[in-house]
């Protein structure tokens, strides 16, 4: 996708980043509402989506470093647990990011909707 973003610059411009600004506000109402630090965002959508985005451009090479000959449900389980923990503990505050951490993993919830959750005010 990056390397034709010049050729889908209105697509993305239209439908990516509109939810880009979403998700920004909801980590920027945690931040002001003190649920969690003050973090820049947009570069942490970017970090997951290139985390994300690795399962799918370079399976053969994940598939080497794991020894197995195709990735399975469980591999991608285990990244997006992985992922949710390393977000909430690097965005959360202790308090917070401990009951969030509980939630997200009992519900088993995506990255996606937790940035979803409206915090109570």
């Amino acid at each position: 996708m990056i390397a034709g973003a010049p050729l889908f610059a209105q697509e993305i411009r239209d439908r990516v980043l509109p939810a880009l600004q979403a998700d920004i506000a909801v980590f920027n109402r945690w931040a002001e509402l003190g649920i969690s630090r003050p973090v820049d965002a947009a570069h942490l959508m970017v970090v997951l989506w290139a985390s994300t985005q690795a399962y799918a451009d370079f399976a053969s090479q994940i598939c080497l470093v794991l020894g197995k000959p195709e990735l399975e449900q469980q591999d991608f389980d285990a990244a997006e647990k992985l992922l949710v923990d390393m977000v909430l503990r690097s965005v959360m505050r202790t308090s917070t990011c401990q009951s969030w951490h509980a939630h997200a993993h009992a519900q088993s919830v995506s990255i996606h909707f937790l940035l979803r959750v409206r915090p109570a005010q």
